[in-house]
């Protein structure tokens, strides 16, 4: 029906402005909310709850993109801030604990464990074992200088190459 009424409308040349639109389901739900506020345009899609599972927005330094889970924490963002993006995975802590992103020329990984330590860090990466830290470490990138290191228990070199 809305869309008949909409087609109808725009077929004749008129516009509906507005500066809020709530979209609701079958049930009478609010599912959807399209708004701008303080000059800010935002989509935001909510569950059968009502809670925020999708929130896109353009602020003013560049658009991004949120996605919560279930219980309405922000699980995943996606931003693009001037010639930088990022895409962040938190934790059900709400803690960064994976990290795609571009620094003008470069492309920087990160994965941290559930202490908030990093892991995997690119040019660095490192590969740690889950109950001590025994592990591999290998470093490219680094002028003159890479290299491949395997891990005791303890965390210390027990092989190195470049010796």
């Amino acid at each position: 029906r809305l869309e008949e009424i909409i087609r109808r409308l725009t077929e004749d040349g008129w516009e509906i402005r507005t500066r809020k639109t709530r979209i609701l389901d079958e049930a009478g739900r609010e599912r959807m909310v399209l708004s701008v506020e303080d000059g800010t345009p935002r989509i935001r899609i909510y569950d059968e709850r009502r809670k925020t599972r999708i929130l896109i927005s353009l602020e003013k330094e560049g658009p991004g993109l949120g996605m919560f889970d279930g219980e309405g924490r922000l699980r995943a963002t996606l931003t693009l801030i001037g010639e930088e993006a990022a895409l962040k995975l938190m934790d059900a802590q709400g803690r960064p604990a994976f990290t795609i992103e571009t620094r003008g020329e470069e492309a920087v990984l990160q994965c941290r464990n559930p202490r908030g330590k990093t892991e995997l860090r690119g040019p660095i990466v490192w590969l740690r074992g889950a109950g001590d830290q025994s592990g591999l470490s290998m470093a490219a990138g680094l002028p003159g200088n890479p290299t491949i290191q395997i891990l005791g228990p303890d965390g210390e070199p027990i092989w190195k190459a470049p010796p």
